[in-house]
């Protein structure tokens, strides 16, 4: 009986090391389609769920300060740029592109709330590499082929 304990405590801490150490796109690989910040920046009227004025800090959490009242439109068009804030520039233009995208009739494989409660995460991890990585993978999620 111990030993059968014992086996399942350490395959429980294996699967648990497992999970921690999986990749952005292992946990992401749903959906088959995307639109990338140029898109949505140029279509507004094919945003659903959002309006093109509302400011990033209406929809993220954690961003820096001087990037809250920024419009999610102008979101779209940030540019990157040295520190963690450049690196949270970099992740909500990724963010709110996956964000229209996830609320849009595209097969984008993940909700909205995903994709806030994500980028939300990594903005308060206030790591730069950490919030770039999420950064590359919306990005990566927001150029598999937009429908639109």
């Amino acid at each position: 009986m111990r030993k059968r304990i014992l086996s399942v405590l350490a395959l429980s801490l294996a699967l648990a090391s497992l999970t921690a150490v999986m990749s952005p796109a292992m946990a992401w690989d749903r959906g088959t389609e995307g639109c990338t910040p140029g898109y949505w920046k140029n279509h507004p009227e094919a945003w659903v769920g959002y309006s093109p004025n509302q400011t990033v800090a209406s929809v993220f959490d954690g961003e820096d300060a001087s990037l809250s009242d920024a419009t999610l439109i102008e979101a779209l068009g940030f540019n990157g740029g040295n520190g963690v804030v450049g690196a949270e520039r970099i992740l909500l233009r990724a963010s709110v592109a996956s964000l229209l995208s996830a609320t849009s009739d595209i097969d984008y494989g993940y909700g909205a709330t995903r994709v806030v409660n994500t980028t939300n995460r990594s903005l308060l991890s206030d790591s730069r590499p950490r919030i770039l990585r999420m950064a590359a993978e919306f990005d990566r999620l927001n150029n598999r082929g937009c429908p639109l």
